[in-house]
């Protein structure tokens, strides 16, 4: 679409849409994702001038991160597409009968035990793993 834009950018800048100024530990825990993660996020989205750092207005060894003008205008040019991509997520889940509901399936399944657990359990089944 000729937009100046890296996909990793999407989550933290839709934190600070829907939640203003954040900092990165609270646009990790909202995200699920590492600090680590938000923090290469935000350097590339600062070095790019869509976001900017400043101290915390209740706690002043806290930096919180916020849209900057530049940053402000890119989300407004980006919000038709991000809605498209929405629609676009909706239908193909419909033509692939849910599938959402059936990864969520995995993921609860996965949090009662884990790839590593279950292959363990198996393999303890067998006496010969080999086999």
């Amino acid at each position: 679409m000729g937009i100046d834009f890296e996909q990793r950018w999407f989550g933290l800048l839709d934190q600070l849409i829907i939640n203003g100024p954040m900092s990165v530990q609270e646009i990790a825990e909202a995200l699920g994702i590492t600090h680590v993660s938000v923090s290469q996020s935000r350097q590339s989205l600062e070095k790019s001038g869509y976001v900017a750092s400043r101290a915390d207005k209740n706690d002043g060894r806290r930096k919180e991160i916020y849209l900057t003008r530049k940053g402000r205008k890119l989300t407004q040019i980006l919000h038709p597409l991000w809605q498209a991509l929405v629609m676009v997520a909706i239908e193909l889940n419909e033509e692939a009968d849910d599938l959402v509901a059936s990864i969520d399936k995995v993921e609860s399944a996965l949090q009662r035990q884990s790839i590593h657990d279950r292959v363990q359990e198996i393999m303890s089944r067998t006496s010969d793993p080999s086999q």
